[in-house]
């Protein structure tokens, strides 16, 4: 009889200890991760930026401003690097005080940068251009600057630049004066 509850009793240690053992396995849902976090920096784009000409005293010494409209776009060599090309419009009013002409200025402006965080662009930029105005001939005008670039919702950013605006006209270069501006852009 000792035998027999002997053995009863390590069957049904065993058997519970082989209950527990089934019952450790749960399997899990695996959970949906969005890929497509932050911002498309890739791609078209086309905005508008308001800009500020402080000049320097070889060109104009004081303060002009303007309204200019960007056609542009980015790509996308590496995960974190942006490359950019866009066409840009200005036109920059004169000033009647100072007897200043406003100025016309046609350019095209590269850039390449960093995304600080999915919605921050930092970049570099170099412009070369056409600047027109009564109070000149047409001159070459180019710039080297830095912008930095929120992405505000899917498809807006705003952006902020300053620049160092020069001209050259024969074989002679002359420093126009810095260059900041404002802007908002729609990415396509």
């Amino acid at each position: 009889m000792f035998r027999t509850i002997s053995f009863a009793a390590a069957a049904l240690v065993a058997s519970a200890s082989m209950a527990t053992a089934a019952d450790l396995y749960i399997p899990e849902t695996p959970i949906a991760y969005d890929e497509a976090t932050g911002f498309d920096w890739e791609g078209a784009y086309a905005g508008a930026r308001v800009r500020g000409l402080f000049g320097d005293e070889d060109f104009y010494d004081g303060t002009l401003f303007g309204l200019g409209v960007a056609l542009g776009y980015n790509f996308l060599p590496a995960d974190a690097f942006v490359l950019g090309l866009e066409l840009r419009g200005d036109y920059v009013f004169g000033n009647d005080d100072d007897d200043v002409a406003p100025i016309g200025e046609i350019s095209l402006m590269g850039r390449a940068g960093v995304l600080a965080t999915d919605d921050v662009l930092v970049y570099a930029l170099g412009t070369i251009g056409q600047a027109y105005s009564d109070d000149f001939d047409p001159e070459v005008t180019y710039s080297f600057g830095a912008g930095i670039e929120l992405a505000v919702s899917d498809d807006m950013t705003v952006r902020g630049e300053v620049a160092a605006l020069n001209s050259y006209d024969d074989d002679e270069s002359t420093a126009m004066g810095t260059t900041a501006s404002l802007g908002a852009f729609w990415h396509f």
